[in-house]
């Protein structure tokens, strides 16, 4: 990158005009705030520079909340980069065989190589060996190199969730709108954090947008309101009070010490974290299987299969992380001789075999289990990155759901708490807590202690944004998911009744494509 740099006020105006830091490849330096806590404004360069940029160049900065923006998101009329729709699958895939650590080559920053067994290697010599048979021949350097680079990527969005989420943001999001009536969003430094901010959907979220398109939503900030929100986040992180006033792509873009790339140690260290408790094995996801439900658990892993796939792209790897995709099984009690639990009063076959999930795993690596009745709209491996190494279970965590009367199936429905939180789940297998699970315990413990989670402390929450509940949630408010459950039931239950039952297109649409 090419910068200019600024001595005083009047370079500013000059190197401004000339067009200096207007695309992304130059940069021009206005100077720094010595103390943003408490700014000098007859000498700080950098507050100058920030003071006529803002009064006299440059478009109107706007802070504004994520929520602010969901009418303009429903309606499709401003950009989206697909959450973490694409970056999952990379990062499921591979993360059995390798984790992303401090390159050892020469170039500062590169982040691009991968450790594994605690030495540096090369991404081909990590797959599986059928997998390196039949694909390794077609990965050059090349392809190395950015193999590396994508999961380093997709690796960081798991340890800037888990930060967000436990720490908060460190400052407020950086960027800017441009359009007419179709608004484009750009987030610089924004490669990871783009798609984890849409993935996280927070309405409460903090951006500072430069509005050229002049849409209106937000409010305006003076340059002593935009240091204030700076200074507040510096003393959060117990971070310094220095900051630099960059012209970059035709914005200003603050720079400060919180900005620092020492996170990327952290990012390495969380990585290995959860490389290593997946025992250098795939992510299986179960679905619920009952022999007297037809076709649901084929149109479900079908829903799966179909999402999981659309957001592989056409790189030279494609084929690869198609073929390391998380396997489905079904959860078929006929199949599993270790469980003899009596049948009695259960919704369904797999009502207390989903339990025995982390021992069919021998105790290792991470599993997802799902109850037979979702239908996926979209993939649900960007659920993974709320899972925290920490936790022996992670799950949706319904707030008080009040169920229909009856059953599909005509039993009683009994209102319990955390009812539903056991209809999706991240088993983390070698977890201390997981390991209670033994088919003993499954086949003869309360449904109080399996379902309400007794048997651990250690949970972690998905947002309910992911899961529509069918009957139950209303569309204009949950019009973003990522799967449909049909908790009343639906035309797979022998003889019911299903007139009442909504968004039976969505099972209809995959059930037809499995028929071709």
């Amino acid at each position: 990158m090419s910068i200019k740099n600024c001595k005083t006020l009047e370079d500013v105006k000059k190197y401004y005009e000339e067009g200096f830091g207007a695309g992304r490849s130059d940069a021009l330096h206005c100077g720094s705030i010595t103390n943003i806590g408490r700014v000098d404004k007859e000498t700080d360069l950098g507050y100058q520079s920030l003071v006529w940029l803002m009064e006299n160049r440059l478009p109107p900065l706007r802070l504004i909340k994520w929520g602010e923006l969901e009418e303009l998101r429903k309606k499709k009329k401003i950009s989206s980069w697909g959450g973490l729709q694409s970056q999952s699958s990379t990062y499921v895939s591979y993360l059995p065989y390798m984790y992303a650590a401090p390159s050892n080559t020469p170039r500062s920053g590169d982040m691009s190589i991968m450790w594994r067994d605690y030495d540096y290697t090369k991404f081909k010599r990590v797959l599986p060996e059928e997998i390196k048979e039949k694909f390794s021949s077609e990965i050059d350097e090349t392809d190395e190199r950015m193999i590396s680079s994508v999961y380093y990527h997709s690796a960081k969005a798991h340890w800037l969730m888990d930060s967000i989420q436990s720490e908060g943001l460190w400052a407020p999001v950086q960027g800017k709108l441009e359009g007419e009536g179709s608004y484009r969003m750009s987030i610089h430094p924004g490669s990871v954090r783009s798609p984890l901010f849409e993935e996280l959907d927070d309405p409460d979220l903090t951006l500072l947008l430069w509005d050229k398109s002049d849409m209106g939503i937000g409010k305006i900030l003076t340059p002593d309101e935009v240091l204030s929100l700076f200074n507040k986040a510096l003393q959060r992180q117990g971070q310094g009070k220095h900051m630099s006033i960059m012209i970059q792509g035709g914005v200003v873009e603050f720079s400060c010490s919180i900005a620092d790339l020492s996170f990327r140690k952290k990012v390495c260290t969380f990585n290995k974290n959860i490389h290593e408790n997946a025992k250098g094995k795939p992510l299986t996801i179960y679905i619920g299987y009952d022999s007297r439900h037809r076709d649901i658990s084929k149109v479900c892993e079908k829903s799966i299969t179909e999402n999981m796939l659309k957001w592989i792209k056409g790189e030279p790897w494609t084929n690869i992380t198609e073929e390391l995709l998380p396997k489905i099984k079904f959860l078929d009690i006929s199949k599993i001789p270790e469980y003899t639990r009596e049948y009695a009063n259960q919704s369904t076959e797999f009502t207390y075999s989903r339990f025995l999930i982390p021992y069919l795993e021998n105790y290792e690596g991470f599993s997802m289990f799902v109850d037979d009745d979702f239908i996926f709209t979209k993939s649900p491996l960007p659920m993974f990155y709320y899972v925290d190494p920490s936790d022996a279970v992670t799950c949706v965590q319904y707030g008080d759901f009040e169920p229909e009367e009856s059953k599909f199936n005509g039993e009683k429905n009994v209102s319990y708490d955390k009812k539903l939180w056991s209809s999706l789940m991240f088993f983390n297998n070698s977890h201390p807590d997981c390991k209670k699970l033994t088919p003993e315990v499954v086949n003869t413990e309360s449904g109080k202690f399996l379902h309400q989670f007794e048997w651990t402390d250690s949970i972690g929450k998905i947002p309910e944004k992911y899961i529509f509940t069918e009957g139950y949630d209303d569309p204009d408010e949950k019009w973003n998911h990522t799967a449909v459950h049909f908790t009343r039931g639906g035309p797979w239950i022998e003889g019911m009744d299903t007139s009442n039952i909504d968004l039976l297109d969505v099972y209809e649409n995959v059930k037809s494509k499995i028929n071709h």
